[in-house]
């Protein structure tokens, strides 16, 4: 034992040192395990730089330096490997009198690192019994993960942590072993299209073959990735739970862990037992745990989905198979990485199984419809975009930097704030540079906004029915499609700006939103079904990175009081003209407007609005005039031409100020009038 301990620490450290040379492999384009291979001709070109180079005894068996070892190689996040008894035993005589080592390693498509373990054969052989022994041909399952170092099936497994290796792949290395990999995938593919018997037989795409138009179609299906459709819930009720957590579920609890049926004809088996005699073999509920134990892998896309004909998002796997037994239910899951939230009706020739979990992989149609989704969304680093800090926000605007402060406090306590105000006060303005202030960068991808009017709806805003091509459908609303996104970028927040929140029937419009925009009610623990839910199990909830800006104007006579129920819900801030505000004078001289004009524009204005508020019985401060009408932009009109300053500022007075103060005193134009014409005295 002590002389094939002293080669399995030869063996670790040669092979933990990348080669000279680039490895020469060919890749069998008719063989579907060539990603296994080069892992074995790769491991073998590293052992030969002392010269010696591992011959081959047959199978997997290679004969080096006086020894032998066997090599088990997987293509996945963890070593999983199946051992038929007489192989072992073959081996074990073998290793009769010199040495042998089990080489195994595993590889993870997309990494830069392969895992290896070189387990001495007495340690294997001596573990082996405890294993639980397949059915099918006699085979002991063997799995290691990573962060284990220990055969997970085996009672009192030895510690593997002194045989095992990370080994740093050089990039020719990585080139070869992924051009062997995605070879794989498209012979897989191929085979599969032409055994499927619900999927077509190979057939020409024009010029191309099925296998040629799927690897147009898609180069993750090209790489050995797959595709799985997946049902969360009755109804895909779980959808919401599943985008807040970034997990997908499937049932069956009372199976409890998964992970410990050795195939999939003893998850059957443990079904049948607990069924009646007459009841239908499990056939399809075995294949769906079997394949979300052992079949789905890291990096496979999941495509979540209500039947058929629904889709509700597509996602990419991050984990293994977990069962969580503090779930209260559908405690078998995986970590995912959502990255579209979807909701949208399949058109007929894209229709799925109903199953609960179907591999899409072998249909290119879908797969191509699958990738044109997420290519349409690529989207730019977060890096690349422009950090937006408070400073920023105040260089544009003319509110007193402690109101700014207070604001954007309220929206990250309270999460719901309204900017309130007469006309003119920059109140658009104000909330998208607040928006950009909190979320601490420039992300118009993050900020949404919306106008609410008399016609406004809660089917608008949330959810309805709308007629299309295809009759009427359930469509979700602005708001709906913007929690969605926000719920798949948790870690960011967002902003909703709603522009004449107070125009709108807001009991109408948020319907039961009402309660969940609370910011003590978002998230999953407080979903609950909306108006249209297909079921009771389909719920929603508003997440917790959502923010919402109402903005208000105050001198609209025709809008009632704002609903108590939503003052409750809101922080509200008064903006008022800034005419007197310092940075409101430098703006405009900077621009050009000549001091004398500056100042009788401040002197004027404030004249006026004083005007404005005495008259509280009519009138009164949220009548005021702002101050944006006299903003200009820093590429003006006036940027090729030099303005009349003069004309310019009886412009705005003629025809945008003096219509609005004709409408105050609707019923005392001679006061109006008189208004008027002292600002243009």
């Amino acid at each position: 034992m002590m002389a094939t301990e002293d080669y399995s620490k030869r063996i670790l450290s040669l092979v933990s040192k990348p080669p000279a040379k680039k490895p020469s492999i060919e890749i069998d384009k008719e063989m579907s395990r060539n990603a296994a291979a080069c892992m074995t001709a790769l491991l073998c070109n590293r052992l030969s730089t002392t010269g010696k180079t591992p011959e081959s005894e047959g199978g997997t068996t290679y004969h080096w330096d006086d020894g032998i070892i066997n090599f088990r190689n997987a293509v996945k996040p963890l070593l999983w490997t199946n051992l038929r008894l007489n192989w072992v035993k073959d081996f074990h005589a073998s290793a009769a009198n010199r040495d042998a080592v089990y080489l195994m390693a595993c590889w993870q498509p997309g990494e830069e690192t392969m895992h290896a373990w070189a387990i001495p054969e007495p340690v294997m052989f001596d573990a082996l019994p405890r294993h639980p022994v397949r059915q099918v041909k006699e085979k002991r399952t063997v799995q290691i993960k990573t962060n284990v170092h220990r055969f997970e099936q085996c009672q009192d497994s030895p510690d593997l942590r002194p045989y095992y290796r990370p080994l740093n792949l050089s990039p020719p290395e990585l080139e070869v072993l992924n051009k062997a990999y995605k070879t794989d995938g498209l012979v897989k593919l191929q085979r599969k299209a032409d055994n499927d018997s619900e999927s077509p037989k190979p057939e020409k795409v024009g010029n191309e073959s099925l296998l040629e138009a799927t690897v147009a179609h898609s180069d993750a299906a090209a790489a050995g990735t797959r595709y799985w459709g997946i049902g969360l819930g009755e109804g895909g009720r779980l959808w919401n739970e599943c985008q807040e957590k970034g997990i997908i579920a499937i049932g069956w609890d009372y199976l409890g862990d998964l992970s410990k049926f050795a195939n999939r004809d003893a998850i059957s088996q443990s079904i049948s037992a607990s069924r009646g005699p007459n009841e239908a073999r499990p056939t399809m509920i075995s294949l769906a745990c079997h394949q979300f134990v052992h079949e789905m892998s890291v990096g496979d896309y999941v495509i979540a989905k209500i039947g058929q004909r629904k889709v509700l998002g597509i996602g990419t796997v991050l984990s293994d198979y977990l069962y969580d037994p503090s779930r209260g239910e559908y405690r078998n899951i995986r970590q995912v990485k959502w990255l579209r939230a979807l909701n949208i009706d399949l058109p007929p020739k894209h229709w799925v199984s109903a199953k609960t979990l179907t591999d899409l992989t072998p249909y290119p149609d879908f797969v191509k419809f699958v990738d044109n989704i997420l290519e349409g969304e690529a989207s730019d680093p977060i890096d690349d975009i422009p950090v937006f800090t408070i400073d920023d926000a105040m260089a544009d605007l003319f509110l007193p930097r402690s109101q700014v402060e207070a604001i954007l406090v309220a929206l990250g306590r309270k999460k719901n704030v309204v900017l309130q105000g007469p006309p003119g006060v920059g109140k658009t303005f104000v909330a998208q540079r607040l928006a950009f202030a909190h979320m601490g960068r420039k992300d118009k991808s993050r900020v949404s906004m919306v106008q609410f009017h008399q016609s406004y709806s809660y089917e608008d805003f949330i959810q309805g029915y709308r007629p299309s091509k295809e009759g009427i459908l359930r469509r979700d609303g602005i708001f709906y499609d913007f929690c969605n996104r926000a719920r798949l970028d948790r870690s960011h927040d967002f902003v909703f700006i709603i522009d004449e929140i107070n125009r709108g029937n807001l009991s109408k419009i948020f319907g039961e939103l009402m309660m969940l925009i609370e910011h003590d009610k978002r998230g999953p623990e407080h979903a609950i079904p909306l108006t249209y839910s297909e079921s009771s199990g389909e719920q929603f909830s508003v997440p917790e990175n959502v923010h919402l800006i109402g903005l208000m104007n105050t001198a609209d006579r025709s809008l009632a009081m704002v609903d108590y129920a939503l003052r409750r819900r809101f922080v509200f801030f008064d903006l008022e003209p800034q005419f007197g505000c310092d940075a409101f004078r430098d703006a405009l001289q900077t621009r050009g407007v000549p001091p004398t004009l500056v100042d009788r524009i401040i002197e004027r204005m404030n004249g006026l609005n004083a005007a404005i508020r005495k008259d509280d019985k009519n009138l009164g401060r949220g009548f005021e005039v702002g101050h944006s009408y006299f903003c200009l932009p820093a590429s003006s009109l006036f940027s090729n031409f030099p303005p009349e300053w003069e004309a310019w500022y009886r412009s705005v007075v003629e025809w945008e100020i003096a219509p609005l103060l004709r409408e105050y005193w609707f019923d005392a134009l001679a006061k109006a009038n008189k208004h008027v014409e002292r600002l243009l005295e």
